[in-house]
């Protein structure tokens, strides 16, 4: 099937041919005629599978209108549907070479088939599972579909998946296995993602737990998926006997637009910790007034994931100088930094311009790959 970004981007190019046909000399006439009538063949190859034909077909146009936009959205739509991805990367990389000039609507075009192969293939459940909710996310119905099929086969991860999109049967089905391993820090912190009332509620219940560390991960997850239910259980969690368990309910309730608990949370960003002050303002994303001035320093604090983290949070507010750091990190030898560099970038929501996108997208990590097609994908469909 023809994606919508690439019959946008291909309508949008052919517009200006069409209209200035009228102008045009008969000889220049059956030049236009013959290339449109050529992609036109090239666009029935692709919806047939017939891949090979369409870039054929839109390597004839291009040999006579180098600069047609239309065929080479033809060319790295085939090649990608063809699953040659790398061919359609180095089309584009070459393309933009000569136009000197980035076309991030082109680069979309690989960036939804790597999420596609990874939502299919992907060597780890997490992967697929991210792959296909941001397609879905985008109200793709086959991606939306295939992340309801999952079901068991991706485990935990399947249902928290579906827990997420509101599929209540699910978050009972999380609740119920966080229940039954309740000090398991990934396990909270991944609910901390799941807004429904069975997951809250199981959340609520560790800030009881005599483990002080399940107590403030319990707080922490209520930081990102609470609601004024978790209020109450938070208040009393700020008299906890454990220093981070208070710290961690003054963030929450901060979250929730609650004053108790706002001079430990002042006193956490002030504190020169940059854990702490990154976790007050992840805590906090809307409120970048209360910690941008304490955030900016540590985009060059010495440990590479805060500064990742700082990175994440100014991404927004100071591109220039969260671009800074994430074009290094993009690029370092360190695959887990490469990785949260292109986490970064999907969670902001920006395509970095001055990102080796060729790269990040054939990167040996699945990680890099689906991350960095995320951020791709998430700027070219919003």
């Amino acid at each position: 099937m023809v994606v919508r970004i690439a019959a946008v981007v291909c309508a949008l190019a052919s517009a200006a041919p069409q209209a200035a046909a009228s102008q045009a000399s008969p000889r220049e006439r059956q030049e236009q005629t013959t290339g449109q009538g050529g992609l036109g063949a090239g666009w029935t190859a692709l919806e047939a599978g017939r891949y090979a034909a369409a870039v054929s077909a839109a390597d004839a146009v291009l040999e006579r209108r180098p600069h047609d936009h239309a065929a080479i959205v033809l060319k790295i739509k085939a090649l990608a549907s063809g699953e040659d991805i790398n061919g359609a990367l180095d089309t584009y990389v070459a393309w933009s070479a000569a136009h000197r000039q980035q076309d991030l609507h082109l680069l979309g075009i690989p960036a939804e088939a790597v999420l596609r192969r990874i939502g299919a293939t992907g060597p780890e459940a997490a992967q697929r599972v991210a792959a296909l909710e941001a397609l879905a996310s985008t109200g793709d119905k086959s991606a939306a579909e295939a992340l309801a099929a999952l079901g068991q086969s991706a485990g935990l991860e399947g249902q928290i998946a579906k827990a997420r999109s509101g599929d209540p049967a699910a978050a009972a089905a999380v609740a119920k296995a966080l229940a039954a391993n309740p000090r398991n820090p990934d396990m909270i912190q991944r609910l901390g993602t799941v807004k429904a009332p069975a997951v809250e509620e199981e959340l609520v219940r560790l800030l009881a737990d005599s483990d002080p560390g399940t107590r403030a991960t319990a707080a922490d997850a209520l930081a990102r998926s609470g609601s004024e239910t978790s209020a109450e259980p938070l208040l009393k969690a700020l008299k906890d006997p454990d220093a981070t368990v208070q710290q961690s309910a003054a963030v929450a309730l901060a979250a929730l637009g609650r004053p108790e608990g706002s001079e430990l949370v002042d006193r956490m960003l002030q504190s020169n910790v940059p854990d702490l002050v990154l976790s007050v303002a992840e805590a906090l994303p809307s409120d970048a007034g209360r910690w941008q001035a304490v955030v900016l320093p540590l985009l060059d604090t010495e440990n590479p994931v805060d500064r990742l983290r700082a990175a994440r949070l100014l991404g927004k507010n100071s591109p220039v100088e969260a671009s800074r750091v994430l074009t290094a990190a993009l690029a370092d030898e360190n695959v887990a930094i490469r990785e949260e560099a292109a986490r970064s970038l999907a969670d902001i929501g920006t395509a970095e311009g001055s990102a080796d996108w060729r790269r990040l997208l054939s990167d040996p990590s699945a990680w890099v790959r689906l991350e960095a097609a995320r951020a791709l994908w998430r700027q070219v469909t919003e």
